[in-house]
């Protein structure tokens, strides 16, 4: 049902989410805001949870996936995740849409 905005065009990211990172890592992940899709991501609109609520441990990735679900499905506007390890160099990435309203279905 959300296949109606995949692709993403530019500007439908409206927050980019950031958990489980080394102050190095966060840097990387900000940097993707000039990137697809998070291109016109506001750096207000950046959400740093390691900074809001700590360091959530194994926990950090699924508490983003949480909470970015809940603002998609508030604001019907997709979300993005970026998340780390702090034991290693890696990162990964996922995107959150919002199920697809019948309206928009039928359009």
């Amino acid at each position: 049902m959300a296949a109606w905005n995949v692709p993403l065009k530019e500007s439908m990211v409206k927050n980019l989410w950031l958990a489980g990172m080394t102050g190095e890592q966060r840097a990387e992940a900000i940097g993707c805001q000039n990137a697809h899709p998070a291109q016109c991501v506001k750096n207000e609109a950046v959400i740093s949870l390691d900074i809001s609520m700590g360091n959530a441990g194994a926990a950090a990735p699924w508490l983003a996936i949480a909470a970015a679900t809940e603002i998609a499905r508030q604001t019907h506007s997709p979300q993005m995740i970026i998340c780390g390890d702090t034991t290693q160099k890696v990162l990964w990435s996922t995107l959150i849409t919002p199920i697809a309203s019948r309206q928009e279905m039928d359009l």
